[in-house]
């Protein structure tokens, strides 16, 4: 079930008129002055190397997760799905809730460039989740977007970044959006 939802969201993230890099350039810049005085509005940054712990490989080392190209992204989503439904035990559950997160790792040079860069990379990433829940854009998408091998994810809720800064082999994991994802298996 996780490999499918991983699937399923990373398609999402990655959709040319709802993912990630559609969503990036609304982000509202930082405004800060220039060497004239100015008010410069910072670059819209790159979207980095797109990882997932489901179809990519390399990412599992000693450490734990470590991108082979820095900046990137990792999608991972928990195996271990629980019920919504807690007040029939005799039943299955066909809504289960999974927890997931998208990290930001960059080099550990350029600190500063690359908090900035994981705020507005996972803000677009937060707005692009959000969008998931309207069904209007869903059905706009592809199927494939929403549902594959029976399993349905239904919605992306609980969104929240947290920033951090924990060394990972040669990066620096400094951003989190935490997520939990409605999901409906419909092959039972």
């Amino acid at each position: 079930m996780h490999v499918e939802t991983t699937r399923i969201l990373r398609a999402w993230l990655e959709h040319p008129t709802y993912g990630l890099e559609a969503m990036l350039p609304a982000i509202g810049r930082l405004h800060t002055p220039d060497t004239d005085g100015e008010q410069a509005e910072d670059d819209v940054p790159a979207v980095p190397a797109f990882y997932d712990d489901v179809d990519s490989d390399g990412l599992a080392g000693v450490d734990g997760v470590t991108p082979p190209e820095l900046p990137a992204l990792v999608l991972v989503v928990d195996s271990d799905p629980r019920s919504t439904d807690i007040g029939q035990p005799d039943k299955p559950a066909a809504e289960m809730v999974l927890n997931g997160g998208l990290g930001y790792y960059a080099e550990d040079t350029g600190r500063e460039q690359g908090v900035r860069d994981a705020n507005y990379i996972l803000r677009a990433a937060w707005n692009s989740l959000r969008w998931y829940n309207q069904p209007r854009r869903r059905v706009k998408a592809t199927g494939y977007l929403t549902e594959l091998n029976g399993v349905k994810v239904v919605k992306v809720q609980a969104l929240t970044v947290q920033r951090m800064a924990g060394a990972v082999g040669r990066g620096t994991l400094l951003a989190v959006l935490v997520f939990d994802v409605i999901v409906l298996n419909t092959y039972d």
